[in-house]
């Protein structure tokens, strides 16, 4: 096993060669070492056209409901999985009538976008479509913990007894807040 100046050594030299590489890769692409700047996201005119779907998305949206209801306890990205699967494995014979709604949906598209006028560079028509904001939502109630949800204690006899009582229920109480601190902490590793 190395030792440790000889593992500081070679990490020492794979830093500068990662420095020099750096180097050599800015010196062969010219001016692109300069900070790549984002580009402005084009608004979409809410008054244009809707774009045409595929057939493969015209099978989807047609058998995405039976899916949903054979499997109920099923994420949308296991369902997607399914449909493609399914999709994969259908004849051409039995892709035919969606790729026909594919081609009539197209010729839609092509319709409409030859009567559609874009409007003017100045004018923005998604300002007037753009919906109000939503109200701030008010936080939900505390949620009682287990500590708080108990079985109703047994009628006491003494002070005594209700004493040790008390002392044994806030043992418990702790116990209960501890043990859903503890899942909650479990419950967010797992994620």
């Amino acid at each position: 096993m190395p030792s440790n100046s000889q593992l500081s050594e070679a990490f020492k030299a794979v830093g500068e060669s990662m420095v020099s590489l750096g180097k050599l890769l800015a010196d062969t692409h010219g001016d692109s070492a300069q900070p790549v700047v984002a580009k402005k996201r084009v608004k979409r005119d809410v008054n244009a056209p809707k774009k045409n779907y595929s057939s493969y998305l015209h099978y989807c949206m047609s058998n995405r409901e039976r899916l949903m209801k054979a499997h109920p306890a099923m994420t949308q990205p296991d369902v997607a999985k399914l449909l493609g699967e399914e999709w994969r494995n259908l004849t051409d014979a039995q892709k035919e009538p969606y790729r026909k709604s594919a081609v009539d949906d197209k010729v839609r598209y092509d319709n409409e976008m030859a009567s559609y006028k874009p409007a003017p560079e100045g004018e923005d028509s998604q300002e007037a479509a753009v919906p109000a904001k939503k109200k701030a939502r008010t936080p939900a109630a505390p949620k009682p913990t287990p500590a708080a949800v108990q079985a109703p204690a047994a009628p006491a006899t003494t002070d005594d007894d209700e004493d040790e009582e008390e002392k044994e229920d806030k043992v418990k109480e702790k116990k209960a807040e501890k043990k859903a601190k503890k899942a909650k902490k479990n419950k967010k590793d797992k994620k």
